[in-house]
């Protein structure tokens, strides 16, 4: 469990964080945040729901350096089995279940990522986009580049089992 002083209540919300998930010493959890079984939230990770709730679903991993926000009218919604790469920004918007963000991406609000799809390292999802399920994802402003191979999906699988397992090593490591 992480430790009170990178947990902090804020807006009548008290963060919660499922049994099972490890929180690095080093994150920070604001608000109205929950995380799932089995999650993972690395070294400087900021997860802040001042305005709106983040909701991080089971066997996510969120790498160091990442920050998760809401806009005021949209939450942020990561489903199961999301890895999200170092730096990235993911603000007010839904991951659907086993999507990966590359490291230093930026999602904006309001914004939809379908199933299975890979966004690129360094891409920038602009606001209100709507992105299909398995789909390969890249660019400044993203741009859909084509429909994801049955090894990229594979891979987001191995990648998913790597940090549950990492996490729990982590934890019982007591960092």
């Amino acid at each position: 469990m992480a430790n009170m002083d990178q947990v902090i209540p804020y807006g009548g919300f008290v963060p919660e964080i499922h049994v099972t998930a490890y929180v690095s010493k080093l994150a920070c959890i604001i608000g109205n945040v929950r995380v799932g079984k089995q999650s993972s939230i690395f070294e400087h990770v900021v997860l802040k729901g001042d305005f709106g709730a983040v909701r991080i679903g089971a066997k996510v991993n969120v790498q160091s350096g990442t920050v998760v926000h809401t806009l005021e009218e949209n939450d942020c919604v990561i489903h199961d089995e999301v890895t999200i790469g170092h730096n990235a920004i993911v603000h007010g918007c839904t991951l659907e279940r086993g999507v990966t963000i590359g490291l230093g991406a930026i999602v904006m609000g309001r914004t939809s990522i379908g199933e299975n799809t890979i966004v690129g390292a360094g891409s920038l999802i602009p606001q209100d986009k709507r992105i299909p399920a398995r789909k390969l994802v890249l660019g400044r402003p993203a741009r859909v580049i084509r429909d994801l191979r049955q090894d990229e999906f594979d891979e987001i699988r191995r990648v998913t089992n790597l940090y549950v397992e990492k996490g729990i090593k982590y934890k019982e490591a007591g960092l």
